[in-house]
């Protein structure tokens, strides 16, 4: 890159590997840089690198919704962790019931066609409130249904989680640019990254063939990054480890 930059203009490539911050955690880590980078013309993150070892189901979208019959809404708390349909269906099971507040017991089951949970109480009717549910987009209920002895989810279940992530990063103050994301901005996001790794693999987003951000004169004094899903809930890596490369184009310092 610098032989075939102008004279005036230099090359630069940093890492940030959260293991290593000054300050924060490894999931939300910031870096002071020991000498200021000024008059920054360029910039560009050129890969992402972090292992997949986030929970699916965290204190963020654990909590199933439900009423029972005759009873006041109730919360079922599904443990952290990632499932497999068989431990899904079990741990939802004991959710339930844990939290029912007529003492009922359960019956889940996954149709392996459609792959859609249903829902039995061993009495009465019930209703889960999807639309309430931090869990609801991965046990498949997204909307509130009718009250009914036996409840199936209006969407298959989703228990491998995002299929992109978003790394927010205090460099988007430099880009001259704008993010929107479903139609609403999140400027603070500097890449969107898909998530092809299973469970306990390294997720690696190679942007280095991606086109350079311009940036108006810009100086950076430290770096700081977090990921998040695509609707912002911030996700915690269980102590892994995040590395961003970044490269940028600077003038050249005169001495």
């Amino acid at each position: 890159m610098s032989n075939i930059l102008p004279d005036n203009l230099l090359y630069k490539e940093m890492v940030f590997t959260s293991d290593e911050a000054d300050a924060g955690s490894r999931d939300e880590p910031t870096f002071f840089l020991d000498k200021n980078v000024r008059d920054i013309r360029q910039v560009r993150i050129d890969g992402v690198e972090f292992p997949n070892s986030y929970f699916v189901f965290n204190s963020n979208t654990n909590q199933v919704k439900f009423t029972e019959s005759g009873q006041s809404e109730a919360t079922a708390t599904i443990t952290a962790g990632n499932y497999t349909s068989t431990s899904m269906t079990s741990e939802l099971k004991s959710a339930l019931e844990a939290a029912s507040p007529g003492t009922l017991t359960y019956t889940v089951s996954l149709d392996s066609s459609t792959l859609k949970l249903t829902i039995s109480p061993s009495a009465g009717t019930l209703i889960i409130n999807g639309d309430d549910s931090t869990a609801g987009e991965f046990i498949g209920f997204t909307t509130t249904n009718s009250t009914a002895a036996s409840v199936t989810g209006n969407q298959t279940i989703n228990l491998s989680g995002p299929n992109y992530l978003l790394l927010h990063s205090n460099l988007a103050s430099m880009y001259n640019r704008s993010f929107y994301l479903d139609g609403k901005s999140a400027n603070d996001v500097v890449a969107r990254i898909p998530i092809h790794a299973n469970s306990s693999e390294v997720v690696f987003y190679d942007a280095s063939s991606r086109p350079y951000h311009q940036v108006n004169h810009g100086d950076l004094s430290q770096v700081s990054y977090y990921l998040t899903d695509e609707v912002g809930r911030r996700m915690a890596l269980n102590g892994g480890i995040i590395s961003v490369y970044i490269s940028m184009i600077c003038v050249r310092e005169e001495h």
